[in-house]
C-alpha cells in the first residue's frame, strides 16, 4: 500500500487530509475570518500547488495582508503579475482557488489570458504614473466594482463534475471538492470486499477485490520484452499499488487509461516487517466500476431444508430453476436438522 500523503474524502462537510504533519479541515474553513477565500487557504496550506512557486505565493500573501481579494479581476489587478504568471493563474483556477469569489472555473479558464492583459496594462500605467481606469474610479468605488467595470467575465456553463475533479487533481495532486467514487459509496460493497484501509489486516496471497481511480501508471519492459505496469489506485481511504503483468495490461490498457473508476480483483503480495510493511496487489481482472454495478450479483444460492421438503419436491424445484434460467448462476445446498448435507 502506498505510504505517500493520503486524502480521505467524505460527502459530508468534513474533509480530512492526512499529511505527515497531520491536518484536519472542514470545507467551511475557507470562510474563516483569517481565511476569507479558498485561495487564502490553499496558499497557506498547500504551497506545492503545481506551477505555483514560492515567489508567487509570497507575492500573493503580501498583497492579501492589506485587504482580502473580492473578485478575480481584483486579484489580477493587485498581485505582481511578473511573479504570478499565466501558469500560476491557470493552476489556481484548476484547483478552485477562486470558487468562493462567485466565479465558475470554466469562465476563468476561458478568459484569464485576456483578463491578465487588461490587468497588466493597468499595472504598467500605474507604474509609469499614468492614470489607469482603476485609479479614476478608485474614489467611492470598491476594487470589486472597479474590477468588474474594467472587464466583464462572460457567462457560460460550468464544467461537468468529472472535468472539475480531473483538473483539480492535476493541479493539486489530489481531489479536494469531491472524489469520483463518492457517488458509488452505498453500492461499493456489492462488488468489492476490501479497500486500501483494511488491506492491512488481510493475509499474504489472499484474493481481494477493490475499487479505485487510476492516479498513476508506470510502465516497465520485462525480460520477454512485454510491457507490464505498476498502477496506483486511489480510493476514499488512500491508495493501493497494483501490478499488471503483460497479457492483462495489454487487454485492460484502454480501461486503465479511461479515467473512470475501476474494479480490480487480484492476489495480495505482502512483504517487509510489521512496522515497514509493503503491500501490492497482483491484478487478475479489471472491470469498469459502472459496468460491474450493472450486474453486481454473480450467482443466486438456495438453501433447502431437506427435513421439510420431499426428495421429489427438491428435484422438481431444481428442474424448474434450470428450465427457467435467468442471468445469474444457480447453486443449491440442502441440509438436515443435524446440519449434514
Amino acid at each position: 500500500m502506498n505510504q505517500d500523503p493520503i486524502v480521505l474524502y467524505s460527502d459530508s462537510d468534513l474533509l480530512v487530509i492526512n499529511k505527515p504533519a497531520g491536518l484536519l479541515v472542514h470545507k467551511s474553513d475557507y470562510q474563516k475570518k483569517e481565511e476569507k477565500t479558498l485561495v487564502d487557504w490553499l496558499l497557506k496550506n498547500f504551497p506545492a500547488v503545481k506551477n505555483v512557486g514560492e515567489a508567487a505565493i509570497e507575492s500573493v500573501i503580501d498583497v492579501r495582508e492589506t485587504a482580502k481579494f473580492l473578485s478575480f479581476i481584483d486579484f489580477l489587478n493587485r498581485v505582481d503579475l511578473r511573479k504570478v504568471n499565466k501558469r500560476v493563474i491557470e493552476s489556481l483556477i484548476k484547483c478552485g482557488a477562486f470558487d468562493s469569489m462567485g466565479h465558475k472555473r470554466s469562465q476563468l479558464m476561458h478568459s484569464y489570458e485576456e483578463a491578465m492583459e487588461v490587468a497588466q496594462r493597468n499595472q504598467k500605467e500605474k507604474s509609469s504614473n499614468q492614470s489607469s481606469f482603476f485609479d479614476q474610479l478608485e474614489s467611492g468605488s470598491s476594487s470589486f466594482e472597479n474590477g468588474l467595470s474594467a472587464y466583464e467575465l462572460p457567462d457560460m456553463p460550468e464544467w461537468d463534475h468529472k472535468k472539475l475533479l480531473s483538473l483539480e487533481r492535476e493541479a493539486l495532486g489530489f481531489y479536494i471538492t469531491g472524489h469520483p467514487l463518492l457517488p458509488y459509496t452505498d453500492r461499493l460493497k456489492l462488488v468489492t470486499d476490501s479497500d486500501s484501509e483494511n488491506l492491512l489486516i488481510r493475509r499474504d496471497k489472499e484474493t481481494v477485490t477493490v475499487a479505485g481511480v487510476v492516479s498513476a501508471i508506470n510502465e516497465r519492459k520485462t525480460k520477454r520484452n512485454d510491457t507490464m505496469s505498476y498502477v496506483t489506485l486511489e480510493d476514499l481511504h488512500g491508495s493501493i499499488n497494483a501490478i499488471f503483468f503483460g497479457d492483462l495490461y495489454k487487454t485492460s490498457y484502454n480501461i486503465l487509461h479511461e479515467e473512470e473508476p475501476v474494479i480490480v480483483k487480484g492476489t495480495l503480495d505482502i512483504s517487509g516487517t510489521e512496522e515497514n510493511q509493503k503491500i501490492s496487489l497482483i491484478a487478475q481482472e479489471v472491470t469498469p466500476l459502472a459496468e460491474a454495478l450493472k450486474n453486481p450479483y454473480k450467482q443466486v444460492r438456495f438453501m433447502v431444508d431437506a427435513d421439510r421438503m420431499s426428495a421429489e419436491d427438491i428435484s422438481s424445484f431444481i428442474s424448474s430453476i434450470r428450465k427457467f434460467q435467468g442471468k445469474y448462476e444457480f447453486s443449491n445446498k440442502s441440509f438436515l436438522k443435524n446440519n449434514s448435507l
